[in-house]
């Protein structure tokens, strides 16, 4: 049916008014409004003749800045949406968030959530009472929030959210969240503050991937939470550390406990630089038997750690300099990479000097550099 290439807004320009059977199957279609890159005449229209017809039909909502929200706000009730299953509120400012929150308990049809905040000085007590409403809402099962750093309460209902997307004030935080959504499947979380104080065992046994990024965590707690989450499937990992991350031993004994894992993404920034000697003790420990047969490469250079992508589709940053160690001879193809960004330092080699670069990329579509030297040798194609 031509209805579905053409936004509600050209719906109702172009067909709306032609027929009676026309109106009667426009007014029973349900609605999708995308409001991000439009004109400002367009976005008018939409607030003055579009929404004021549909919005009991609306099932997905993109608010895509400030202005907008806050327009939408002034004009109409959120709860009147009471058909809507996925709203988008992008770069919202604090007032705007305080007046729509409480509105969303209402959408008893909506599953998923997606917010972000324009700064991020929304006051603590705000953000709890957000994720406390969030977490009421039965129906709820996705919900992305960048709104700040939140911090996790006991109090909590228990929710429904299957995947989860956070940034929350403490690695207690997260143990705490995890008595909360028994349903999680999925959850992505970045933890401003690592110290951990109070012990409380996890009970999830439906969450199959977990992205963490926290900086200076211990790896003691890093092994108390993955011991008590070893149903994980995929696991991604990333950390400023002074280096007891770079014990291969000792994660190839955590991540064996992980027995249905089938995918491990590590980022290690090391704070300080390697000796050549600590490098090639890592490398070893990251190439015994159980590396390679799980087939996850980890390269070791002076000041990071890090996994080589194995799967499609995915985003990729590497740097080069001149501290980057010859020593790994074998050759790691990276054909799972379609975006690639490299970061070029102080490369100050002449043609004769420069080192190999031992990592192929044979599927990239999408290259950005960033050069800061006023000294650059050619690149090989063998790279490409």
């Amino acid at each position: 049916m031509v209805f579905r290439y053409l936004t509600p807004l050209w719906l109702y320009r172009i067909l709306y008014g032609l027929n009676r059977r026309v109106d009667t199957v426009i007014n029973k279609s349900p609605i999708y409004v995308d409001l991000t890159d439009i004109s400002k005449k367009d976005f008018d229209d939409y607030l003055d003749y579009v929404l004021p017809i549909v919005q009991y039909r609306v099932r997905l909502l993109n608010l895509f800045n400030a202005d907008q929200i806050d327009l939408f706000n002034k004009k109409f009730d959120m709860s009147n949406f009471g058909e809507l299953r996925s709203l988008i509120l992008l770069h919202t400012d604090h007032d705007d968030l305080v007046t729509i929150i409480p509105k969303l308990a209402s959408l008893k049809q909506l599953t998923y959530l997606r917010i972000t905040v324009s700064n991020s000085n929304i006051e603590r007590e705000d953000n709890q009472a957000v994720i406390s409403l969030l977490f009421n809402h039965s129906a709820l099962k996705t919900c992305h929030l960048d709104i700040g750093w939140i911090q996790i309460e006991n109090r909590l209902s228990i929710s429904n959210i299957e995947y989860l997307s956070i940034s929350l004030l403490s690695l207690d935080d997260l143990f705490h969240l995890f008595q909360h959504v028994p349903k999680l499947q999925t959850l992505h979380v970045k933890v401003q503050h690592s110290y951990k104080q109070n012990y409380q065992r996890i009970i999830n046994t439906n969450l199959k991937l977990l992205n963490l990024k926290i900086d200076h965590i211990q790896f003691q707690h890093l092994e108390l939470l993955l011991h008590s989450i070893s149903q994980l499937e995929r696991f991604h990992f990333n950390t400023r550390n002074r280096g007891e991350f770079i014990d291969g031993q000792r994660w190839s004994h955590l991540l064996s406990s992980l027995t249905k894992l089938e995918q491990f993404e590590l980022y290690i920034e090391i704070q300080g630089v390697l000796e050549v000697n600590n490098i090639d003790s890592a490398v070893a420990a990251f190439q015994t038997s159980f590396w390679l047969n799980k087939r996850w490469s980890v390269i070791c250079e002076q000041d990071k750690i890090y996994t080589i992508p194995n799967f499609p589709k995915v985003d990729f940053m590497m740097s080069l300099n001149s501290s980057l160690s010859n020593r790994f001879q074998q050759y790691y193809s990276c054909a799972g990479v379609k975006y690639l960004h490299i970061s070029i330092n102080n490369l100050l080699f002449s043609q004769q000097q420069q080192q190999p670069i031992n990592r192929l990329f044979p599927n990239v579509n999408h290259l950005t550099l960033g050069i800061f030297s006023r000294l650059f040798f050619p690149m090989s194609s063998e790279m490409f």
